[in-house]
């Protein structure tokens, strides 16, 4: 939200992340290359997620992180 205020966002990348958010993400918009970083919140549908980023986003990847000790 703060680079939103900072600079202009292009619409098309604006609407990646206020779908994820709609979907039950935290969405950032990571930069100048369009990409944005949507992590479900505990119990968010992650279908749900990666269909509300389907019709912006022209490639939605998921990547599971693990934490080993």
């Amino acid at each position: 939200d703060l680079r939103r205020l900072i600079f202009t966002l292009d619409d098309d990348q604006a609407v990646l992340v206020t779908a994820a958010r709609a979907a039950g993400a935290a969405a950032k918009f990571c930069g100048s290359s369009g990409a944005i970083v949507a992590v479900p919140r505990p119990g968010t549908d992650l279908d749900a997620v990666a269909d509300s980023l389907e019709s912006g986003a022209s490639v939605c990847r998921r990547v599971r992180v693990s934490l080993t000790p």
